[in-house]
């Protein structure tokens, strides 16, 4: 779902990641990014949808 995402839902995630301070953090976090993609979800609403 990663290549459907809007400019603005790539820089959030990114964005997101990049704050993190540990590593236990990043990987918390990519789980939770993993799992909302998964699901076809992302951080700001799209009309862009997965084929």
């Amino acid at each position: 779902m990663f290549d459907v995402l809007t400019s603005q839902n790539r820089f959030a995630l990114i964005f997101r990641m990049s704050q993190l301070k540990t590593q236990a953090g990043r990987e918390k976090r990519i789980e939770a990014f993993v799992e909302m993609l998964a699901r076809y979800e992302a951080p700001y609403p799209q009309k862009r949808a997965p084929r």
